[in-house]
Order: structure tokens, then sequence, then C-alpha cells
């Protein structure tokens, strides 16, 4: 087990994890903590201190670790008159707080500001009086609110699109290209994790205990830890919650891992037509809780002494163990 490291308190990709967690999935408390690396005792903290009804918010958590900032952020700019009485001439000008910020690093008798404290300086509560909003171009009373970056998309923290992906997957030149997804048994009872190589159409399957990151990060190193490193470059995965501890199989298996876009199951096609396949084995109906992994693994060794056409009909196993 690797040794906890302390640290002063959980960052937005963290508390995502606790939440899902602690409110979606029956994982102990154990388990959360050697993934995120911290102690039980922290996570504990944590939780008491932002659950709300009875169920924590990492949302909550973090706007109010943001606002505990503020608090002891110095702001000396601010209280700076002269640095206030140059944003408000240059705002009287008509100068924008980008232009007025730029300025501002090349005037010798001023001190440089950064755009962001021009904006705070404009929405401080002591200038509210002074309405120098009704300077800026765009007139608000209240600063714009930011929107959520990109690790909402899909709920997954750190997510990495499939337009970054290097252009050499879609050649399917090279082995170590994979796709993952996960299928689910009847009544939602039970659930696999299935990957395969783009070029060789390789496959491989995997028992998961339940749908969580925590399972799918066990049963996607157990599957790979044996491969060599060239043929791990890249993995694909949809955008299931299953997949929020991506950033852990990266490292464990240091390979690139980037996600399809939301409902676009084609830009996983070889992956989604590998699950209909492993179908005709275990249809729709099946309860996956009793499948095991020897079951699995037969599946898998059927699949891949299957020649394909696509292979010019050598089998995705004489494909893959060719280099």
């Amino acid at each position: 087990m690797s040794k906890k490291r302390s640290f002063k308190h959980f960052d937005e990709a963290a508390r995502t994890v606790i939440e899902i967690t602690e409110n979606g999935f029956t994982i102990t408390r154990q388990k959360v903590a050697e993934f995120l690396h911290c102690s039980e005792a922290a996570i504990s903290q944590e939780v008491k201190r932002n659950s709300y009804f009875g169920k924590y918010s990492a949302s909550k958590a973090q706007e109010a670790s943001k606002k505990r900032k503020n608090k002891t952020k110095k702001r000396p700019i601010l209280d700076d008159p002269e640095i206030g009485r140059y944003i408000e001439e240059k705002l009287e000008l008509g100068w924008t707080p980008d232009e007025i910020a730029g300025r501002s690093k090349l005037d010798p008798n001023v001190k440089s500001v950064s755009r962001g404290s021009v904006y705070n300086y404009i929405y401080a509560p002591k200038n509210h009086s002074k309405q120098l909003w009704k300077l800026l171009r765009f007139k608000r009373s209240k600063p714009k609110k930011r929107k959520a970056g990109n690790h909402k998309k899909g709920g997954i923290p750190g997510r990495v699109g499939i337009q970054k992906r290097p252009e050499i997957v879609e050649e399917r030149s090279r082995l170590g290209d994979w796709e993952g997804d996960t299928v689910i048994g009847a009544n939602q009872k039970g659930v696999i994790a299935t990957f395969v190589d783009r070029t060789a159409r390789y496959t491989k399957i995997g028992k998961l205990e339940n749908k969580s990151m925590i399972e799918m990060h066990r049963v996607a190193v157990e599957l790979f830890k044996s491969e060599p490193k060239e043929k791990l470059n890249t993995m694909t995965f949809d955008n299931g919650k299953e997949f929020t501890g991506h950033l852990a199989i990266s490292k464990d298996l240091d390979i690139e891992i980037f996600f399809a876009d939301p409902y676009s199951s084609f830009q996983r096609g070889t992956n989604e037509n590998m699950n209909r396949q492993i179908r005709r084995f275990l249809p729709k109906g099946t309860d996956l809780r009793s499948v095991t992994q020897k079951e699995l693994d037969e599946i898998a060794d059927k699949l891949n002494n299957r020649p394909r056409r696509s292979l010019n009909y050598k089998t995705p196993a004489e494909v893959f163990n060719s280099s």
C-alpha cells in the first residue's frame, strides 16, 4: 500500500470523487482514502463539514473553500489610492479592464495590475456607491458568473476530449490504442468492463463487483498490467461515472486516456461492435452477477481466436501477438 501523503485541503477533482462514492456507491472510506492518497479522518471531516440534508455536496464544498480563501487573501491593490485613481481615470476615458491592466505594465509611474484586479476594484463593496460598472462596455451591476470548466463534462474531473487524441489512432496503424466501456446486466444488476484494441480487435473482459471508479481502476490495472508499453498507447472511454478514476488508471498503466463526446457511441465503434458480439454469449436479460471471471476469459478467448474479414481472415490473437 502506498504511503499516505498529508495535504492541506481537497481539490475539486477529489471532492467530486468523494461525492460520487459517498452518495452513489457502497464503497468503504478506506478504499476511497487509498485511492485519493489521504486519511479516512480527512474524508470524514470533509464530509461532515460539507453535508447538506444528509448528502455531501462537492460543488458547495468547493464554493465554501473558495470563500475561505478569499477571506484570508490580501488584496493590497484594492487599498492603494494611487491604483484606485488610475483605474477610475482610465474607466472615465472609456478604457476596458484589459486595456487598463495591459497599459499599467508599461507605465513606470504606477504599479501594474491584472485584469482581474481591475474587475475586483470595480465590484468591491466599498466602491458600490461609485457605480463604476456603468463605465464598462457591458454594463452589469454584478460580475458575470464563470461557467463550469471542461471537468464538468460528463461529471469527470480532468477529462480530455477525443479531439485531442493523436491522429495516428484513427489510422489503426499500430497496436495499443484501446476503447473501453461497460456492459450492464438485467435490471441494472451486475456489470462487466470491455476493452478492445482498435487495430487487432483483440478483446479483454473483466468482471466488476459494482459500477464504481474504484472497481474499474482495479479491473483495468489487473487486465493490462502485464502488457508491454508499446501495446499501451491510448485508451478511449465513454462518459460513465465509473471512469471518474481515469487519472489513476492513466498513471498506473502509463497510458493516455481520452473521452468520446457525449451521446457519440460511433466514436468508439470498435468497442460497440465488440459489445454486440459479447451479447451473443451474454444476451440481454442475463444477470451478470452470476458470471465468473473464468467464463469471461473463455468468451474473450473465443472472440480473439475467430478469424475476421477486416483482418484478412487472421485472428485478433494472431495480429495482436505478431509483434
